[in-house]
């Protein structure tokens, strides 16, 4: 079976590039790995590609990450699944603090200090199991 994702978000925090919110915001991920229990998108592209009436341009990522939210979801990932966030530069902007996540509980990180993005970001996710599902929240200010 394929991956999947779907992307929501909350203050228009996946509009054009020259977007950043004062308020917090939350950026909803929800995926399902592919057979071999991986998952990989670039973020802003998926987005753009799925709600082309909400891409006025490029579209990004821009503001401080203030915290991470993980969920198992109802087909659990396998015991300590990996999530990393990548930068354009192929960099994991949360320095592996995402990795051997819980297949039962929600787990949260928070970043000290807060991560400045301004640009694309790719979500990879390993060993997370065969059509496994989850989600990410990832909330975001300016």
């Amino acid at each position: 079976m394929a991956q999947a994702l779907v992307i929501t978000s909350t203050n228009g925090l996946l509009n054009w590039s020259d977007n950043v919110s004062a308020k917090p915001g939350r950026i909803n991920l929800a995926w399902k790995a592919a057979t071999d229990g991986t998952v990989s998108y670039a973020l802003a592209a998926k987005y753009s590609t799925d709600n082309p009436a909400h891409a006025r341009g490029v579209v990004k990522l821009k503001g401080n990450i203030v915290k991470i939210v993980t969920n198992p979801g109802a087909t659990a990932p396998t015991a300590s699944y990996d999530i990393y966030l990548y930068d354009k530069d192929g960099i994991d902007i949360c320095s592996g603090n995402l990795a051997d996540r819980s297949a039962t509980i929600t787990e949260q990180y928070i970043p000290d200090p807060p991560i400045w993005v301004d640009g694309e970001i790719t979500l990879s996710i390993a060993n997370a199991g065969d059509s496994k599902i989850g989600e990410i929240e990832i909330y975001i200010q300016g």
